[in-house]
């Protein structure tokens, strides 16, 4: 079930840059950023255990902060 949300968030994360409001920074931060809580969601999903379930919650508590970051960072460089 972890895998299929992040599978769904991981395109929609990429949208900014499809539409053009955000640059190629951001276009490769939010795939890496998606690509290990990927991993994340499939370690945890493989084997269901307390450490692998701490480990997705922490990168999903990380992901959404670190992928606006990168957004505002890449809006920063547009800007200057």
């Amino acid at each position: 079930l972890s895998v299929g949300y992040v599978l769904c968030l991981l395109p929609v994360s990429l949208l900014p840059s499809r539409f053009a409001l955000a640059g190629s920074s951001y276009f490769l931060a939010a795939t890496v950023l998606g690509i290990g809580y990927l991993v994340c969601a499939i370690r945890f999903t493989l084997t269901e255990s307390p450490q692998t379930a701490r480990g997705l919650v922490l990168s999903s508590l990380l992901y959404l902060p670190l992928l606006l970051l990168a957004l505002t960072w890449d809006h920063l460089q547009l800007l200057s």
